[in-house]
C-alpha cells in the first residue's frame, strides 16, 4: 500500500485546499478516490501515511511555499539539485554571489578578524551581503544548508563551530588560531 500511495503522490494532481494547512486532508481524500486499496484504509491511517511521506528523508512529498507538492517539485529537491550542480538558489536577477572556496575563505578571514575571532552562524548570510555586497548561497558551494558549508573540510583550518546554549541554542563560528594556509 505504501508503494501504491507513493506512486499516486508522485503524480501530484490533487486539488489544492482553500487553506494550505488543509492540503494533507485534500490529499487523503484524493488518494481514496485513486485506489480501492487505499480507500479501504481508515481515513486516519491514510492521513498518518501522508504525514509520514512529508517527514524526514522520504522524498515523496515536499513543500513549495507552504503547499504540499510531489517531492520532485519541492524547494528541498530544487536545493538538493542546485547543491549537486554548485548552482545558487534563491537569487534575484543581477545579484552576485560567492562561487569559489578561495574567495569565501579570504572573506571569512576578514570577517573573523573584524569580529575578534567570533561570528554567529545565523547572521552569516546578512554579514556577507552587508560587508561584501554578495550573497552567500550554500548551494553554489555544493551544500544544502549553511551549517554544512562551515563544517566543510575546506574551512577546517580557518573556523570551527561552537554551540552555546542559554535560553536557546546559538551556533558560533570561532577562528582556528593556527591557519595552515
Amino acid at each position: 500500500l505504501m508503494t501504491e500511495a507513493a506512486s499516486c503522490l508522485h503524480a501530484g494532481t490533487w486539488p489544492q485546499a482553500d487553506e494550505t494547512a488543509h492540503d494533507k486532508y485534500e490529499i487523503v481524500d484524493w488518494l481514496r478516490g485513486r485506489s480501492n486499496e487505499l480507500a479501504a484504509l481508515p481515513w486516519g491511517q491514510l492521513l498518518r501515511l501522508v504525514l509520514w511521506f512529508t517527514s524526514g528523508n522520504m522524498q515523496v512529498l515536499g513543500k513549495r511555499g507552504k503547499r504540499l507538492v510531489p517531492y520532485a517539485l519541492s524547494e528541498d529537491f530544487e536545493k538538493q539539485e542546485n547543491a549537486r550542480m554548485c548552482k545558487p538558489t534563491g537569487l534575484r536577477s543581477g545579484e552576485s554571489y560567492f562561487s569559489s572556496w578561495q574567495d569565501m575563505r579570504r572573506c571569512l578571514k576578514i570577517l573573523l578578524e573584524e569580529g575578534n575571532g567570533w561570528l554567529k552562524l545565523g547572521e552569516m548570510k546578512k554579514t556577507f551581503r552587508t560587508r561584501f555586497g554578495r550573497e552567500l548561497t550554500e548551494t553554489a558551494l555544493g551544500h544544502r544548508n549553511l551549517r554544512s558549508v562551515f563544517e566543510d573540510e575546506r574551512l577546517a583550518g580557518i573556523v570551527t563551530l561552537v554551540k552555546a546554549t542559554r535560553a536557546h541554542e546559538t551556533i558560533w563560528l570561532r577562528r582556528v588560531e593556527s591557519d595552515p594556509k
